[in-house]
């Protein structure tokens, strides 16, 4: 980095520009209070009863079925507006110009820190190399050749189809818990710079 991009830097950052993780992120509490707020807003609610689930259960599982369709396409848009290139006004101040400079440096990567508040400036290497080294811990993960959501999906789908034509889930019920448009996760790390500022372990987080 310059010295003037190091001097912006050491007056703080508290963000940089659209972040997919921090939308995901924010997509996933505006769903969760979506449902709440629908749910708390029922006066009554007289669902039909099967022995695997609860009148409260059942109808907050049921409100997610008219939630992931909205879901679905919010993400489209997200991943569809974050590939575009960045919209940058006619006239910038000098620090604007910096910020915009570190915005577009595919060099650098920019996470908030795992303690403290702090937004960490890193070397995109050194993070995708900390990334893989966690992904290629064989005590915690595994290497799939391909996605396994198609085949989980149908494995399922005979053993809920007999539970519902056996009267042991309802049509909702089956409706919810075969999902036809599952939400992949995002892995990334947070650095733990309250443990070393040089090359800081990254805590791994799944959102």
């Amino acid at each position: 980095m310059s010295h003037d991009q190091m001097n912006v830097l050491s007056k703080g950052l508290s963000s940089r520009g659209i972040s997919v993780v921090g939308l995901k992120v924010d997509l996933f509490k505006c769903l969760c209070q979506i449902k709440l707020q629908h749910f708390f807003s029922q006066s009554k609610v007289t669902p039909i009863l099967t022995p695997f689930g609860s009148r409260a259960d059942f109808a907050l599982m049921c409100l997610m079925l008219l939630l992931i369709p909205f879901v679905v396409l919010v993400e489209h848009d997200i991943m569809k507006t974050t590939t575009q290139p960045p919209c940058v006004p006619q006239k910038l101040t000098s620090k604007e110009k910096i910020l915009t400079e570190l915005m577009n440096n595919k060099d650098l990567v920019m996470k908030p820190a795992d303690k403290g508040g702090a937004i960490v400036v890193q070397d995109a290497v050194k993070y995708k190399v900390e990334i893989f080294s966690q992904l290629s811990d064989e005590k915690f993960d595994k290497k799939l050749t391909s996605d396994p959501t198609d085949s989980f999906q149908q494995n399922v789908l005979p053993y809920l189809e007999k539970a519902k034509q056996k009267g042991w889930i309802s049509k909702s019920e089956f409706e919810f818990l075969y999902n036809q448009h599952p939400i992949y996760p995002l892995f990334y790390a947070l650095p733990k710079i309250h443990k070393s500022l040089v090359n800081p372990s990254g805590r791994p987080t799944v959102a």
